[in-house]
């Protein structure tokens, strides 16, 4: 096994046993089948941090996660999280965060939370050390350039970026002609997204990770013939390819006249006790709920507005968008809508319409990828082209 490999063992030991006291960095290593001396060096080249350094990062880690999405008490997390005592806690929490948990909490009260914002990574040092060819970049500066070279296009990726704490990676002194995003899921392994308009630049990734165990993403312009060149001309014949078409909204469309009786208001908090009842009525699982609570009763923003579906004046049903944000750019990531069962599908694509529309009027760009043919997340049998979308690049899952 390579040492990359064994050093993602390690890492995944550390996560799971951060918080254990007896946690030494002899037995990470045995673990991970290293002998004690030489794998500080090899952790240390791969990560960045030192083993302990890296226990103490996640135990904090943790705790930022509970302060900022719980009202567990303090000393209750600290405990949790492998300290004996508030005061030793807060010296550390303070050291790494540069303010106390109380503080932090205050502060992320009225703050977005993102994936990337809790999660511990290192796969950029860990990918930078086994390829030295590539160059860190500053993520708030993809960020910029994406946008400024075509918000409307890019912007959703350059979103993407942001919520997931990407690491950026790059082969040239320019990132023009396209980059790597490097995402890690917990214990699952990592994600490498190409983002290029060149298909020499994504040929040089493809041949370049081809050796990698992960999931591998291209976003692109390309068409999908070119996509399935370069993967023959990689030696990549035996694998397949999911498509996955980015549309856009630019303008107000009024294509699909709302059914007969149907209409959409927007709710609030005070609604949650109807919405309930809707939900034990229609059978609505939990997850969605969650998700709909979330948005009516969160201070943070931007907030996604939800929608009541009204037949005849009695709910039928919830819509609901997403609001994201980066560097003042906001979009609404899809439109999810669930329905009373026996509901006419035809409301579904009025549906899409509708919350299109409001999200262009609050000064989001309605960005769609997931209602096409064959997508397991869409809402209703139509394409988002049918109400005025347009295809701006597509995502090609390699598999």
């Amino acid at each position: 096994m390579e040492n990359s490999e064994l050093i993602s063992k390690a890492l995944n030991y550390i996560r799971q046993s951060a918080s254990n006291n007896d946690l030494t960095v002899e037995n990470v290593a045995c673990n991970a089948g290293f002998s004690t001396d030489y794998f500080g060096r090899i952790f240390l080249a791969h990560t960045g941090f030192t083993v302990m350094e890296y226990a103490r990062f996640v135990k904090l880690r943790q705790a930022s996660k509970l302060l900022a999405t719980t009202d567990k008490d303090i000393l209750d997390i600290a405990l949790t999280c492998g300290y004996e005592s508030h005061e030793a806690f807060t010296r550390a929490f303070k050291k790494q965060y540069d303010q106390t948990p109380r503080e932090y909490r205050e502060k992320m009260r009225n703050t977005t939370l993102y994936y990337g914002d809790i999660y511990p990574s290192t796969i950029g040092n860990r990918l930078q050390h086994k390829y030295p060819q590539l160059k860190l970049w500053n993520r708030d500066e993809i960020i910029d350039h994406l946008l400024e070279k075509d918000a409307i296009r890019w912007g959703y990726e350059a979103i993407t970026i942001r919520v997931n704490g990407s690491t950026i990676l790059c082969e040239n002194d320019s990132p023009e002609n396209g980059f790597i995003s490097a995402t890690e899921w917990g214990n699952d392994g990592f994600e490498l997204m190409i983002i290029s308009e060149s298909t020499d630049q994504i040929m040089k990734y493809l041949q370049l990770f081809s050796n990698e165990n992960c999931a591998m993403v291209i976003c692109s312009t390309v068409n999908e013939d070119s996509i399935r060149t370069v993967l023959n001309n990689c030696g990549l014949t035996n694998h397949s390819i999911q498509t996955i078409p980015c549309k856009v909204c630019r303008n107000l469309q009024n294509r699909v006249s709302a059914p007969k009786g149907v209409s959409l208001r927007e709710v609030t908090a005070s609604d949650w006790n109807e919405l309930q009842d809707w939900a034990v009525r229609s059978d609505c699982n939990g997850s969605w709920m969650s998700a709909i609570h979330s948005e009516l009763f969160r201070e943070r923003t931007p907030k996604s507005p939800v929608f009541g579906v009204y037949r005849n004046d009695v709910l039928v049903g919830l819509a609901l968008g997403g609001f994201q944000e980066t560097h003042g750019f906001v979009v609404n990531n899809c439109v999810y809508t669930a329905l009373s069962p026996g509901e006419d599908e035809s409301i579904y694509r009025y549906v899409f319409q509708f919350v299109t529309n409001d999200a262009l009027k609050r000064g989001a760009v309605p960005f769609d990828d997931i209602q096409y043919q064959g997508s397991e997340a869409a809402c209703g049998t139509f394409d988002s082209a049918q109400v005025g979308y347009e295809l701006m690049y597509n995502r090609y899952v390699i598999k």
